[in-house]
């Protein structure tokens, strides 16, 4: 596991070995919290893996309230992303509804960013990684 970025009481890493960028949510998300949780997570996409899309683990357990102007930030900061998985677990049933509004409005924007909801980590980390091991066959074959 690599550094782990603090941004207000959320945090983000890389996990290399399984090429995941990990979010972890606590309390409520702010608009400059979710600037900076963007700017941070394509920085690691950026080093960590240029030539893939990014794969992001997201932990919901602890966050309570998704801001307003986090929600725009999520709208419009997603727009850039051309193509990328998205694993969501933990969540309240009213963030996840608001969430899925979200995604909804995002996944029109950028068809191409996939999201799921997944009961738990290890349900989140099997769905992501088999997104990443059919695209890394697809796209490199057995050069791997």
């Amino acid at each position: 596991m690599s550094e782990r970025f603090q941004i207000g009481s959320h945090q983000v890493w890389f996990e290399a070995d399984v090429g995941l960028v990990c979010h972890s949510y606590r309390g409520v998300v702010r608009e400059d919290e979710m600037e900076e949780v963007f700017d941070v997570t394509l920085r690691l996409v950026e080093a960590a893996t240029p030539l893939a899309p990014p794969f992001l683990l997201t932990d919901g357990r602890n966050a309570t309230l998704l801001s307003a102007g986090a929600r725009r930030v999520m709208g419009q900061r997603a727009k850039t992303i051309r193509e990328g998985y998205c694993a969501v677990y933990g969540t309240s049933f009213g963030l996840r509804a608001i969430l899925n509004l979200v995604f909804k409005a995002q996944s029109l924007a950028s068809p191409g960013l996939v999201t799921w909801f997944a009961a738990d980590e290890a349900a989140a980390r099997v769905w992501l990684t088999q997104r990443r091991g059919k695209y890394l066959r697809e796209h490199y074959g057995n050069s791997l």
